[in-house]
């Protein structure tokens, strides 16, 4: 045999030991496909919104915890998100309300994640479309991270349920916030979104008054961002505590107009070096 012919036997032999891997490969796809279906019954009978954030980040977690050699997290999730969005495709489509100014970058982040497949819907006031809407389980909406939009978010049914991006490489602080109807798996590693306003008659914040917070809060903050002079956003690592006996104690200060959490998500994995 030459030594072409041997190469090309040896393709054959590999693409076909491809071929049976792509037959079973698409069978439990399939079989996912078909329980995906079955979630979703319960989803109706049960109100519940199709996209599930948290338990997507447990479906990320536990494949990082998994031996993927020779591919890496990114790649492997790439093709974990491609078979999640086909599973909510036969739930439902997406409604995903889009602030109008996110930059391209973030767009195609926004894509990635969510596929091709479901309503982009570009809006000046997303808010304002998904709170009409606030009876249907299918929509979502999706801000800059510095919005200032996040000055019209209150504690209620919508909140902030996620980020973008779920994979950090250099920074926890997130690009996007991803808002819906409240329905959060409680995970350990939950991260939660103090909005703090100030009453601006006793002056813009000021370093002093941030840090005077931060000791009332006294626990993990994970990032602090400012969306104003007045308001403050603290991102808290989960521990036990009483979170509205911390509201309390933080309004009770003279300078606090308002203090709210609006927001509950689970955390992205973090891969900084």
């Amino acid at each position: 045999m030459t030594e072409k012919n041997k190469q090309n036997s040896d393709l054959d032999r590999l693409r076909e030991d491809l071929n049976n891997l792509d037959n079973q490969l698409k069978e439990l796809i399939k079989k996912r496909a078909e329980i995906a279906k079955n979630i979703s019954v319960i989803k109706e009978d049960s109100n519940l919104p199709i996209y599930q954030p948290s338990r997507e980040l447990e479906i990320l977690k536990r494949l990082y915890n998994d031996d993927h050699h020779p591919l890496n997290i990114q790649l492997v999730w790439n093709i974990w998100r491609s078979i999640i969005n086909a599973n909510t495709a036969i739930q439902a489509q997406l409604d995903i309300y889009i602030e109008n100014n996110i930059e391209l970058a973030k767009r195609e982040l926004i894509l990635n994640n969510f596929g091709s497949q479901n309503n982009l819907i570009e809006n000046e006031h997303p808010l304002e479309l998904l709170a009409k809407q606030n009876n249907k389980n299918n929509q979502i909406a999706v801000i800059n991270s510095n919005s200032p939009l996040i000055e019209h978010i209150e504690e209620g049914s919508i909140n902030i349920i996620s980020v973008l991006p779920l994979i950090n490489f250099d920074s926890n602080n997130p690009s996007l916030y991803i808002l819906g109807k409240r329905n959060h798996l409680n995970t350990d590693e939950d991260i939660f979104i103090l909005k703090v306003v100030t009453d601006l008659s006793d002056g813009p914040l000021s370093k002093n008054k941030i840090n005077e917070i931060s000791e009332i809060i006294n626990q993990d903050i994970d990032y602090v961002q400012q969306i104003s002079e007045q308001s403050i956003l603290f991102a808290l690592r989960y521990k036990k505590i009483d979170y509205d006996d911390l509201v309390i104690k933080i309004k009770s200060k003279k300078y606090i107009k308002t203090a709210a959490m609006i927001g509950q998500y689970a955390a992205p994995l973090d891969l900084r070096r």
